[in-house]
């Protein structure tokens, strides 16, 4: 599943998929792939949504989410692939979700932050 967003006129492409056999109620494994020309920086911050009639709501959390907030490198090119258990904080899913994940990069000493999207379906 491919996203590009459009950031002050730019297209940031970032590829995220589901690893294959990783998808449970609780958790599954993200690869994401840096395809722009930027260097990119992301945290452990997520969000979950639920697609209900027609729209995607975010899913209010059964416990306190807290993350720590390391800011981690995606270099051009690279790949990297990212663990997500959301059992904790969400409890088990069913039904069709998305993962909101948030990436920046440095402009002229401004930040420039945009999401990202992984739909799945248990």
């Amino acid at each position: 599943m491919s996203d590009i967003s459009k950031i002050s006129g730019e297209e940031i492409d970032v590829k995220i998929e589901l690893k294959e056999n990783t998808l449970t109620d609780k958790s599954l494994t993200m690869v994401v792939k840096n395809l722009s020309d930027k260097d990119l920086e992301y945290g452990n911050p997520y969000t979950i949504e639920k697609y209900e009639n027609g729209y995607w709501k975010t899913v209010k959390p059964i416990n306190e989410v807290s993350f720590t907030l390391p800011a981690y490198s995606l270099k051009q090119n690279d790949t990297v692939e990212l663990n997500i258990n959301w059992e904790n904080e969400y409890g088990k899913l069913k039904g069709k979700y998305r993962i909101v994940k948030s990436f920046a990069y440095n402009e002229n000493n401004n930040y420039i932050s945009f999401n990202k999207y992984l739909e799945f379906e248990i």
